[in-house]
């Protein structure tokens, strides 16, 4: 048997392909975490929207005791308080008031000021998105009906919720559907 002799070829990696692999996963890890910080921001601004009664009202309380000299703490803590009781008797009264228009007059005092801030949060981000000024119109217009509907919803489940309490010893699960056995 006859050998040439030939030489090895010995292939190794250069450096910069390990940097540039980092360098793709690192903007792919990113632009994922931006559309995910995205995503959260605008869950958030929608959920402050539709609670904005007890929040406006929470604010005003904690920024009356702060500007009396009341500490940090416990301008917040009155904050909370105040937004509870706000939601608290706006549910109340929504539940047992009999009259359907002192109903609707509640119902509007909770919607209101959720279709307003559910129409300039809606104008806020259509600015960033849309070019046209109709367009972000239109899209705010939406906004706001779909932030006040939510609102009313919210309310309404409240409502049905106090009205028609559970009735099965296990209150977990009382929402859940029961079996057919048939």
């Amino acid at each position: 048997m006859y050998t040439a002799p030939c030489a090895a070829v010995v292939v190794e990696a250069r450096p910069s392909d390990t940097h540039l692999t980092e360098i793709a996963a690192m903007i792919i890890t990113g632009v994922i975490l931006c559309v995910l910080g995205i995503a959260l921001l605008c869950w958030l601004l929608f959920a402050l929207a539709v609670q904005a009664l007890p929040l406006f009202v929470g604010t005003i309380a904690a920024t009356l005791v702060f500007q009396g000299g009341a500490d940090t703490v416990l301008a917040i803590a009155i904050g909370l308080v105040a937004a509870a009781l706000a939601v608290g008797i706006a549910r109340f009264l929504y539940i047992t008031t009999r009259s359907s228009l002192a109903r609707a007059a509640v119902a509007l005092l909770v919607t209101a000021p959720a279709v307003f801030a559910g129409y300039h949060a809606t104008l806020g981000v259509a600015r960033i998105t849309v070019s046209s000024e109709p367009g972000r119109q239109t899209l705010a217009l939406v906004g706001s009906f779909v932030i006040g509907c939510v609102a009313l919803l919210r309310l309404n489940v409240a409502a049905t919720r106090a009205a028609n309490p559970p009735t099965t010893a296990n209150t977990l699960f009382a929402s859940a559907a029961t079996p057919n056995d048939g």
